[in-house]
């Protein structure tokens, strides 16, 4: 089965992407998703254009590197074992993401029209963790922006909140970004 909120497996796949979702694609306007298999020494060149980029290991860790830095993921061995460090990529910048023993990646973004942020690593031990919910209806949750939100990209203003740039929005001041906070 197939409808506009459900991609079926490997129907949404290209090129080195086990997923890609574009603005285009999905009917949205700002946010992507590709998801990204790497093999032990496999490197993916990746260019953000007009986008700015997540990386996020889902498992495994990989170095990033973009303008000269290099930001060390240690990842995690999957989603469900820990949170995980991550690396900020600005839009129109160049990144080569590498992993000496493979994994798999989440490469979450949004389109902006404007940015002033550097790319940056996001430390795991920085990124808070909430309870929410009790008993059955339980769960964790990695604060996003603002104090009493999550990370929520939505597209649909009437079923969430919508952000155009990381620089339009409250940002949370446990976040391990510094320079967001200034406008």
């Amino acid at each position: 089965m197939s409808n506009k909120y459900h991609l079926p497996r490997d129907t949404s796949a290209d090129g080195p992407y086990d997923v890609l979702v574009t603005p285009e694609s999905a009917g949205w306007g700002y946010a992507g998703l590709r998801i990204l298999t790497l093999q032990p020494g496999e490197a993916h060149a990746l260019s953000t254009h007009d986008s700015e980029f997540l990386v996020l290991p889902l498992t495994g860790s990989c170095t990033v590197t973009t303008d000269g830095t290099s930001f060390e993921l240690e990842g995690r061995t999957g989603v469900f074992a820990s949170v995980t460090d991550f690396a900020h990529l600005p839009p129109e910048s160049a990144a080569l993401i590498s992993s000496a023993q493979g994994g798999l990646f989440a490469l979450p973004s949004a389109r902006t029209e404007r940015s002033s942020l550097s790319a940056r690593y996001g430390p795991k031990e920085a990124v808070p963790v909430e309870l929410r919910g009790a008993g059955a209806c339980s769960r964790h949750v990695m604060a996003g922006p603002g104090q009493d939100r999550a990370w929520l990209i939505c597209d649909d203003p009437a079923h969430g909140w919508v952000r155009t740039t990381w620089e339009s929005q409250d940002i949370d001041d446990r976040l391990p970004f510094e320079g967001l906070t200034q406008r």
